[in-house]
């Protein structure tokens, strides 16, 4: 499926035909050959707006001149010029929202002389005047652009959309396969117009093997799980195909057992939603992915003890358990990963012994540091997996 992400690019000389003009135009033209949608500005104008902008756009192009760092009466230095002032306003407003998305600077070469370094940390890239074709530097932008793209998609989502446009045939749960059933009535094709064909194909069951199973957490359900856990700075999360008031019946449910089952009991397993029996996945009905999914159950009886044992994450666990060996390289090998690994780990014990009550802390400061704790763990897992897509690459 192609998405309307533009390319944006905001230079006050676009419709002018002086020499900057006519480059950066040809820039333009040649994203646009290469199937991108381009929207062009010619100042800063409204910051606020063009920074909203981020959302849908693929790419940020901000064009500045040297002659907007010449000195004179209002102008008292290249830090305080108004074209750097207005940049790092823009930019800012841009990465509080969304820190990934590329953003490029298009100038002269001396230009990038006068940037300061905390406009120039923020860029992907600085496109210098006239070094490459505009074809050149149309495609790299492009590269990164989609890269971008495909970067932001969940895991179950990305699975989804490919299963999609994959063109596969439904012969699993529900009933309108596809939404084909909806076509053969005129009630029907009013409803299928209405609700469009992406929704009804992507209306699946979990017989489909190539978005996981919830039973067993493979796939890209199991992919999904653990990066909702890293959202939300949790050791994990599992998804359920009921409400809320169920999961928090299962949860009270489970509590109240370890609290209760004091005496010896009968092993068993139940589960508390419904499978259809005729859904399939490699052979397999439901019922028997139930029993098959369903964790060893210990072949001494249960007692209190032994399930709260069982709540509590075993020693060594990683924050990152699919990551382990890649982690013992990296701490090794990459001196920046193994300090922002080190640095995580001390928050951690530090805000457990806040919690503790070990050590005195007001609770703003905790959230300060949780914060602080959850930005390095995003830090270290877009290194994880840039150094798995690197990896595989080889």
């Amino acid at each position: 499926m192609k998405f309307h992400f533009p390319i944006v690019i905001i230079d006050e000389d676009y419709r002018n035909d002086n020499t900057s003009g006519l480059g950066i135009r040809a820039l333009a033209k040649a994203i646009e050959e290469e199937g991108f949608e381009v929207v062009g500005a010619t100042s800063y104008g409204d910051l606020a707006q063009f920074a909203q902008q981020q959302s849908r756009a693929s790419a940020f192009i901000l064009s500045i001149d040297d002659e907007e760092f010449s000195p004179g009466p209002d102008n008292p230095g290249p830090d305080l010029a108004p074209a750097i002032l207005n940049l790092r306003h823009f930019i800012q407003q841009v990465r509080r929202k969304n820190p990934d998305v590329p953003i490029y600077l298009h100038g002269e070469t001396k230009t990038s002389q006068h940037l300061p370094n905390d406009i120039l940390r923020e860029l992907h890239g600085f496109i210098h005047m006239f070094e490459d074709t505009p074809e050149f530097v149309a495609r790299h932008i492009i590269r990164e652009a989609r890269a971008y793209l495909e970067g932001i998609q969940p895991p179950f989502f990305k699975a989804l959309l490919d299963y999609a446009e994959d063109g596969s045939y439904s012969w699993h749960c529900p009933g309108h396969s596809g939404g084909v059933a909806f076509l053969k009535s005129p009630i029907g094709q009013m409803y299928h117009q209405f609700y469009g064909e992406n929704m009804l194909r992507a209306d699946v069951c979990n017989a489909v093997e190539e978005l996981g199973q919830l039973l067993d957490h493979d796939g890209a359900i199991g992919e999904s799980e653990r990066n909702a856990a890293r959202i939300f700075n949790a050791d994990h999360c599992f998804f359920t195909t009921n409400g809320t008031s169920t999961s928090n019946k299962s949860q009270d449910s489970r509590q109240s057992a370890a609290a209760a089952w004091s005496r010896p009991i009968r092993p068993a397993f139940r589960c508390s939603f419904p499978v259809k029996s005729s859904a399939r996945r490699g052979g397999r009905s439901g019922r028997e992915n139930i029993r098959k999914s369903a964790c060893p159950l210990p072949e001494s009886p249960l007692t209190a003890s032994r399930i709260v044992a069982c709540q509590q994450p075993k020693k060594g666990d990683s924050m990152f358990p699919e990551f382990r060996d890649l982690i013992s390289k990296l701490k090794n090998s990459d001196a920046h990963f193994g300090r922002l690994f080190e640095e995580h780990n001390e928050l951690d014990h530090r805000i457990k012994r806040m919690e503790s009550g070990e050590e005195k802390a007001a609770s703003e400061t905790i959230e300060t540091l949780k914060k602080q704790k959850l930005r390095i763990k995003d830090e270290l897992y877009v290194i994880l997996k840039k150094a798995e897509a690197a990896a595989k690459s080889l």
